[in-house]
């Protein structure tokens, strides 16, 4: 289980809203709106919207279980996995602005590779790939697997040492099969977890990190306390 804080403020509102108006069609715009404000714990969603105006609040913890009540209240049923998913991606694209060589595979996305043609991509195809990581690092099944990657990381010490065999791509393999569930019971993990994603839940959970190589980050963490 996981505890997802987010920067409260006008693009986190819109960009939770616009998922919303894909991953939640049947629902009324008007109880979408509201469920919005619930879940961010406001009274209302004009309350939550005046809020992120003045910003008088910088973070908000999502509950989902106050989603779901206000939702049923009103004849819609649905699990708070959509607005965990929404809620995660407004992260996923704080965290592509501040590091702006993270990507869905890790940090940036290697040495140019070799096509159907036997050639290797030039500097335009490598980035255009680039690009294109970049985008999925903000996709549902990134949200998905960066969810997975904060659950598992609150089990995991971190330490101020850089520790042998803590490098991010080792650690989400592990935390792949991390068998965990949203915090409302729906089962989350195992599932695939990409090393981009668990690259930036260990930012987002506040792991510090030390050095890069290739697409690989180091954590400083605990590495007996990871498992395997």
């Amino acid at each position: 289980m996981f505890n997802l804080k987010i920067s409260f403020n006008q693009s986190a509102l819109a960009s939770i809203k616009a998922d919303f108006t894909r991953s939640l069609p049947n629902v009324k715009s008007s109880h979408r709106c509201e469920a919005i404000g619930r879940a961010l714990g406001f009274s209302t969603y004009a309350a939550a919207l005046a809020a992120a105006e003045t910003e008088t609040h910088v973070a908000a913890t999502v509950n989902g279980a106050s989603f779901i009540g206000y939702l049923g209240r009103h004849d819609f049923g649905t699990t708070a996995k959509p607005l965990y998913r929404a809620a995660a991606k407004t992260v996923l694209s704080d965290l592509a602005v501040k590091h702006p060589k993270l990507t869905m595979w890790g940090i940036g996305v290697g040495r140019p590779q070799q096509k159907p043609d036997g050639k290797f991509e030039n500097a335009r195809e490598q980035y255009t790939r680039f690009l294109e990581a970049r985008q999925e690092l903000v996709s549902d099944g990134a949200a998905e697997a960066f969810l997975l990657s904060l659950a598992f990381l609150t089990r995991i010490t971190p330490t101020k040492a850089v520790r042998k065999g803590t490098g991010s791509y080792w650690v989400k393999h592990i935390a792949e099969n991390f068998a965990c569930s949203y915090p409302e019971g729906e089962k989350l993990g195992p599932r695939y977890v990409s090393n981009g994603a668990l690259i930036a839940a260990a930012i987002h959970a506040g792991f510090r990190t030390a050095t890069f190589a290739r697409m690989d980050l180091t954590l400083k963490i605990a590495g007996a306390n990871v498992g395997g």
